[in-house]
Order: C-alpha cells, then structure tokens, then sequence
C-alpha cells in the first residue's frame, strides 16, 4: 500500500504547459466515452474544471466527500465541465471503486461528473504534479491555471488551489475572474483608484486594495474589499444595485461618482464602475502597527511591525522607532537598524509612496529569567508626523504577560483586560487579534480564519492590523469576514513548534451611540486545510457610559503608557523634548482624581500604590495648557 502522504513526490516535467495554451489530449472514461480537450470542450466554448487525484491519497478522499464537484457539476454544468482525473498510472482502475488494495473510498457511486482513470499518465507525464489533489481551470481560449508550481509557472495562481473552494460559487467566480465565464448571470465589476488628473476616469492609475465595498442588491446587502489592483467583481441577479466605497478613514480623500447605482434588466448584462480618489488637501500620514501572537518564556516569539503612508503626498524621511522591554531578548531583525540604544531600535525608512507599506519584524527570545505572569510591552511609532492633524496610528503600543503555556487558538482584544470580557467606552475603536497553531501531525497548506461579525460594529469600518503571513480576506455576504492563507505550509508543532503558530489583527468601529451596558460579542473558527473547525473563546465588550471617552478629550500632547496592563507602576513617555514639565492626574471611570502630582521631564514613572484594580485615565498637562489623555487597566 502507498504511504498516506499529501505531498506525493516531485519528478521531471517534459512538457510543461504554456500559459497561453495548454496541450491537448483525448481520454476514456470509466463508461467508455471519449473526451477531447480541446475538441469537445474548449473549441465549443466551455471552460473545464480538472481535479487530478491519486486514489491512495486521504486528501482527495476529503475533496470528493466535501461535495463541492458534485454542487458545481449540478449548478453550473451547462457552461462548464468537471473532470475528475485518476492521474497516478500506478494504481488499477478497481481502485476509483474502492475495491483495490490501495483504497477502501468509492469515488464513483453518486457522482454525475465524468470520471476517468488516466492508466496512461498522460496529465502525469505532459502536465506534470508535485501533490494530489492538484486542481485546474482551462479557459475556452486554452489558457489554464493551478496552484501547483511543478506544472508550469507562468499558469501558477495560488487560488486555483482545491481547498479555496469550499462551495460551488468559489468555483464561479473564480472561472469569472479568470476566464469570463459568466455562467448565466449578470457581471458587476469596478475599481478604486487614485484619480492622480483628477478627472474622475480612471485611464491606467494606481488602483487601491483593502478597500470597503458596500453592495447593496435585491437580495440584500453585502460587501467586497478590493484585490492588490484595487478591483472587486461579483455576479448579479436581474435588479438594482447600489454601490458605495468607504472613504479612508483619515478623512483625506474623497470618492468620485460615490455612491453608483446600476439596473440589470437581463441575466446577460454587464457594468463597470470606478471610483477615482481624489485628495481633499495635501498630507502625509505615516502610520505604524504593532502586535505579538504570545510571549512564552524560554521561547522563540515574533514581534511584528508593519508601517504604511495613508496620506496623499509621498513621506520623506521616514523613521520607525520600536522599543521593547527588557526580558526580549532580539535573536535577529528582517531589516537592519540605523541604529540601537538599549532596548530601542531606529530604522532609517526613506520614502514612502501614496499607500506604500512595509513590516519589520524582530525575533525575539523571552528571557528564561522572567517570571510568568510579568507584563511586557512593545511599542512603535512613526515619524515624521502626519501633515495634517488626521492620522490614526502614529504611536501604538502592545502589552502582554509572559506565559508558560496557553491557548493556542484564540481571540482576544487589546488593551487586554484578562479573561474574555472587556469594558469599552461608547464609540471607542476595538482591536482583536485571532492566534492559531498547527497542533496536528503535519504540515497545513492552508489556514482559513472565519469571523461572523456583530450587528453592534460597523464593517464599512473593518481595517487590517498585523499579520504573520501573507493573507487575502475576503467579506461574505453574511456579515463574515474570512481570512484566507492560502500557500503557508504551517509546520505541525511537533515537527516545528515555533513555526508552528500564525496570527492576525484587525480594527473596527462600534454602530455609533450604542446604549449603555449593550454587549458585544465575537467568535471566531479556525480551520486547517479540510479538517473541522477549530472554535475560538468568546470576546464579550460592555459599553460602558461611565467610562471618559478619548474622543471628547482634547489630545495636544501625545504620549506612551507603559507597561498597560500595569501592576505597581506605569512609566509616561511623551517623547518631545519641548515638553519636560507640567502635571499628572490619575482618573477613575467616575470622573474621580484618585492620584496626581507634577512631571519635570519627558519621560517619568508614576507609583500605583494602593491604587484599585480597575480601569483608569492619565492625563498630563503642561505649563503651556496642553493636554493629552490615555486609557490604562490597573491589575
């Protein structure tokens, strides 16, 4: 018997395909029925779906019972053909049936789709394949598409990989945006882009990813978020649509022809809207993230730092300054800094492009001298500062205890408050993070995070953090925000704990104005390639009107808190030298000063002696009359 492996093996490819057309070839199916390629199918204007399996292997098994073929054959089959290809010669047709040596599956009871068994390894030997099962869509005009790199690169789409498709319409669209099949629907298509003539055309701009798109159709209303080209696309029924794009939050830009509307009248029908960005004033916005999935004492960890310019100007002389506390031990940095003082590192970024990013990230050992449970922060900020007074991020720290063990797959929110619940003032900004790890016994090709998001947050609002590998999201019409990592080979913890572990944070506002005591609450499932979910905790957040919002606090002083949580102390940084004197004050949630004192230097520690556990507010003034406030938990 064949070993269960996933990855079947690597050989030499003879004939690999051109991406402009895929060879031809002419097969038996298991009723005897002849099926050319091209003469059959492609010439006739179909487009075909070929899923190559070697029956020995569990994974197909998973593919087949998923029913996704058999969804899409019965849906869509009048545009598009499924072939179901048995490509390993090695193994006897009795086996399709389960009945050989090698499998105990019936791959063929129940299926409608043409099966075939490829006894003469043509799609092996032409194609070539590097692991069962490997998927491909052939478009009518003869070009094809896979994930799998061992068939020919200039055809590699990571999305064209068996476990992207988890319904019959993953198919759809997919084939949509590859091949235009339009399978019997209407197409409504557009853009986002940086209207640079300001012409609201768009003639060859830079399109804009990460973009909120809010489609509001006869069936309801869902979203899109557009691709690395700034492009979202949906199929549409017979009506009308509404679309709008959620402006940046920086307030920077504005949106032409926002929002569009468009009537479909056929099944048959097409538009294409672009929505053109236009600065409203001349800004630079640098803004910088920062988070860590877990601190394990004795462990590798990484500290991940992504930066990005949000404004409409390009950012000259960019630097990014992270700080970290003293039981990190930095075991190596993706790029070298300018320079290191302590427990700060300064890198010399340069320019940065109109919505160019970029990430750092340290890798990091917890001292194996630091006791559980002690609070570590991380912090980084940004400079230059934006040029206008409209920027999100541009200071921002993380604080977290060091542990000995933990959840592995979980979703918590930060400033963490332990446990699953948090209070949050009316109107304040949520940050969660999911973390997940492959626990089994062998590598995930694929991660998906699903997360059904609450009536009580605003999704136009959704922006991305962090993340520890490379991702596309994707919003589903119900409310569900999916993040796909597709390609990242986690290794299983036993094999390799440390790169093991994956992570993502995201923002979101509150619905505006919630009332008091109102509850929001959020789950997440985890899933490895086709194996069950794997179902977060709980995070619940009470609105809580007692507590003083941000919002309605003038903020002329900036500054750091840390570490936050905090125990016996908390160390202010306000991290301009012109700011060296003035007075402190410790607030309760009631409006209550419960401790206060003066400040005469930028950077100074504040005892919590006998200060309760609780939620609190530091808030500094100087001998000018400026003011600033930040939100601390005291444990």
């Amino acid at each position: 018997m064949k070993p269960f492996l996933r990855l079947l093996f690597f050989f030499v490819i003879s004939l690999p395909i051109s991406a402009q057309q895929v060879p031809d070839f002419t097969m038996t199916d298991i009723n005897g029925n002849s099926h050319s390629l091209y003469a059959d199918y492609l010439d006739q204007g179909k487009t075909v779906f070929i899923s190559a399996a070697a029956t020995w292997n569990p994974w197909d098994e998973t593919w087949i019972e998923s029913g996704v073929l058999d969804e899409f054959h019965a849906t869509y089959g009048s545009d598009a053909v499924v072939l179901f290809i048995e490509a390993d010669p090695g193994t006897p047709e009795s086996d399709l049936y389960g009945t050989g040596q090698s499998s105990t599956y019936d791959y063929v009871t129940g299926h409608d789709y043409t099966i075939i068994d490829d006894s003469e390894g043509i799609i092996q030997n032409q194609w070539g394949l590097s692991y069962y099962p490997s998927v491909f869509i052939i478009c009518s005009d003869g070009t094809g598409y896979t994930a799998d790199a061992g068939v020919a690169e200039l055809m590699n789409d990571p999305d064209v990989f068996y476990g992207s498709f988890e319904t019959a319409l993953d198919i759809a669209d997919k084939m949509y945006e590859l091949c235009g099949t339009g399978f019997d629907r209407s197409k409504l298509n557009g853009i986002t882009y940086i209207d640079s003539d300001l012409d609201c055309e768009e003639d060859g701009e830079t399109g804009v990813p990460m973009m909120m798109v809010n489609i509001d159709g006869p069936n309801g209303s869902f979203y899109r978020i557009t691709d690395e080209d700034g492009e979202f696309r949906t199929l549409a029924d017979i009506g009308t649509y509404n679309v709008e794009v959620t402006p940046p939050a920086n307030g920077l830009w504005d949106i032409c022809d926002n929002p569009q509307s468009y009537t479909f009248l056929t099944d048959q029908d097409s538009t294409y809207m672009d929505f053109g960005l236009q600065a409203n004033m001349s800004c630079t916005d640098p803004v910088v993230e920062i988070s860590a999935p877990f601190l394990v004492r004795c462990f590798e960890n990484g500290i991940y730092v992504n930066y990005c310019n949000n404004g409409t100007i390009a950012a000259e002389d960019v630097v990014v300054t992270v700080t970290l506390d003293s039981f990190l031990i930095v075991n190596g940095i993706s790029q070298t800094p300018a320079s290191q003082s302590g427990f700060t590192y300064t890198f010399d970024i340069g320019t940065l492009g109109v919505f160019e990013c970029g990430d750092i990230v340290f890798d990091v050992e917890v001292d194996c001298e630091a006791e559980l449970g002690t609070e570590q922060c991380y912090s980084a900020q940004i400079s230059p500062e934006a040029g206008c007074e409209n920027s999100l991020l541009s200071g921002v720290e993380e604080c977290q205890e060091i542990v000995g063990s933990f959840d592995p797959n979980d979703k918590r929110a930060f400033p963490f408050q332990e446990g699953d619940e948090y209070v949050i003032s009316p109107n304040e900004v949520i940050k969660y993070q999911i973390r997940f790890q492959n626990t089994g016994n062998f590598m995930a090709f694929k991660v998906e995070v699903v997360d059904s998001i609450s009536a009580l947050l605003d999704l136009s609002t959704f922006r991305m953090g962090t993340a520890s590998h490379d991702y596309q999201v994707i919003v589903e019409d119900n409310r569900t925000l999916r993040f796909v990592f597709d390609g990242i080979n986690l290794p299983d913890s036993t094999s390799n704990e440390a790169e093991s572990h994956g992570f993502l944070t995201y923002y979101i506002n509150q619905m505006p104005d919630l009332p008091d005591g109102i509850k929001i609450e959020n789950t997440a499932g985890i899933y490895f390639d086709f194996n069950d979910p794997v179902i977060t905790n709980t995070t619940i957040h009470t609105v809580d009107y007692n507590i003083v919002s941000n919002q309605e606090i003038e903020n002329s002083i900036g500054f750091l808190v840390t570490p936050n949580p905090a125990k016996d102390y908390v160390q202010i940084n306000i991290g301009d030298i012109n700011i060296n004197q003035g007075v402190y004050s410790l607030t309760n949630v009631n409006g209550q000063v419960v401790q206060s004192g003066n400040f005469n230097n930028p950077v100074f520690d504040v005892e919590l002696n006998d200060v309760p556990t609780g939620i609190y507010f530091i808030r500094l003034m100087d001998n000018l009359g400026n003011s600033g406030i930040k939100k601390v938990m005291i444990k």
